[in-house]
Parts: C-alpha cells; structure tokens; sequence
C-alpha cells in the first residue's frame, strides 16, 4: 500500500490546482484504487487544499495533483499531528456555560456595564448604582442554580435534556431595582 497526500486536480483536463484553477469543478487525481483518508483541516482555509489517501502499491502516483508520497511511519506521524492539532470540540456543559454567561453579559451591557462582573462589583456601592447590582447578583445567582438544577436533572434522568434556546426561556426573569 502507498501513503499519499494529494491535492484537487481539475475533473476534465486533471491539471492540478497548484498550476491552474479547476474551470471544471475540482477532483481527486485519478490515481487507481485511491482512498481518502483524512484532510489537513487545521490550517483551513489554505489557497492549496491537501488531502492524504491510501492506494494499491501498483498504482502510478507520479501523476499531477499528488503532492507526496511517505512511509506508513511517517504519514501515521502527520495524520496523528492533524487530529492533534485540530480544534478540540466543547462539550454540552461548556456550550450551555458559555451561553449562560453570554446572556448575562448582554444583559448587563444592555445598562451599561462592560460586562456582569462589572455590574455586580457595584453591589455594595450606595444609591443606585448598589441597588441595581445588587439585584444583577441576586439574578446572577437564580440564573447559575438552576442551570445546575436541570444538568443534575438530566443527568439522573429526572427530565430530558432540554435545547439550549428552551433552557436559556426558562431561566428566571431578571426582577427591576
């Protein structure tokens, strides 16, 4: 078996995009047997896509748009690389704590404030600046217990996993000074 990388090549004329653009849709070199394995996805986007595959060691690779051929030693070692350093997707949790304190953000933005933290660290401040924060953080507060209220319940089974748009209409309302 061979270790490729590859790059589109044009669909009619094969001319490989590294000399031309592909004016007929772009391919896959037709190089016999082959078989795409993974992309270089990390450095997205690139003006030379690079693709690597497997093929039949009887298969011509000395074709345009095959960039280079490897050992399965080193070519293991690239692909181990790209997963690597590909980004790692969040998980439920983070993306709801993201959420959660993206709308508390924006709330706070939405008087003024640079961000939550700003509004609530004037909660011990007299007249109405303390007023209003102080209420924020009481807010704050309702808002991040039930969030953990419902992962606990989701995670016992106790009801099912709501969608992060339903979760985010549930929260409690934010009371006025």
């Amino acid at each position: 078996m061979k270790y490729i990388q590859f790059t589109h090549v044009d669909s009619i004329t094969g001319i490989s995009v590294e000399t031309e653009p592909a004016r007929n849709g772009p391919a896959h070199p037709k190089v016999k047997g082959l078989e795409f394995v993974w992309a270089r996805e990390s450095n997205y986007p690139t003006n030379l896509p690079e693709f690597f595959g497997t093929c039949p060691d009887s298969s011509d690779t000395k074709i345009d748009g095959v960039t280079g051929e490897f050992i399965e030693a080193d070519w293991l070692q690239m692909q181990a690389d790209e997963m690597n350093a590909r980004p790692k997707p969040i998980s439920k949790e983070e993306e709801v704590s993201q959420a959660v304190q993206t709308m508390l953000d924006d709330s706070s933005k939405s008087r003024g404030y640079s961000s939550v933290i700003s509004e609530c660290s004037y909660a011990s401040s007299t007249g109405s600046f303390g007023a209003e924060a102080q209420v924020t953080v009481d807010w704050r507060d309702a808002v991040w217990t039930y969030a953990y209220q419902v992962q606990e319940e989701v995670k016992t089974g106790a009801r099912a996993e709501p969608t992060l748009t339903e979760l985010l209409a549930e929260f409690p309302a934010r009371k006025s000074p």
